[in-house]
């Protein structure tokens, strides 16, 4: 746990500071005028309709379609996207790893993002095309896998982000198709 700040640590923050110069108690004041520097306006804008959410599903909705298609062209996005695809998430869950164990951050101890960014998909991810029997094994394990942490999203101890709902369909699709093309 994090110690105990004292009052003059507490001062580094602005607001602190100011309110402690505020009620000095000297023979003469400290702060004779305040003048505002960047004065704050709440941001009244409402939320722009491209949210996460919005972008991955159709992002979801977009892979979906194209891989209906049977153009050349397409099945070799799909390819290069699918090794993309599984790269970064392969990376995220790298980078979860990582923090979880080699750094003091608490807020990502225990992280359950890594049931569905597994650190391993950063490695298959050079293998999406291959036709090797432990490649399909592979995919069967993340499509299993997949399902579970879907069946399992709401009740998990840790709230996660519904935004990445898409993402994780579009990991269940992507390996499912990967699968089925053995």
């Amino acid at each position: 746990t994090d110690a105990i700040m004292t009052t003059k640590q507490t001062e580094f923050l602005p607001d602190n500071l100011m309110k402690a110069l505020d009620s000095t108690n000297q023979q003469h004041q400290l702060v004779i005028s305040e003048h505002q520097l960047y004065p704050y306006t709440a941001n009244t804008n409402k939320q722009s309709f491209f949210t996460p959410m919005i972008v991955f599903s159709f992002l979801l909705i977009g892979i979906i379609l194209l891989s209906l298609s049977a153009n050349k062209k397409a099945i070799g996005f799909l390819n290069r996207f699918d090794g993309l695809l599984f790269f970064l998430t392969g990376a995220l869950g790298i980078l979860f790893v990582f923090m979880w164990t080699s750094t003091d951050h608490s807020m990502v101890k225990n992280n359950f993002n890594l049931i569905w960014a597994w650190p391993m998909h950063a490695i298959i991810a050079f293998f999406v095309n291959s036709k090797k029997s432990w490649v399909k094994k592979y995919f069967a394990v993340t499509i299993g896998g997949l399902i579970l942490v879907l069946m399992a999203w709401f009740i998990l101890p840790q709230q996660m982000n519904n935004a990445l709902l898409p993402i994780v369909l579009l990991l269940l699709y992507r390996s499912t198709c990967r699968f089925q093309a053995f």
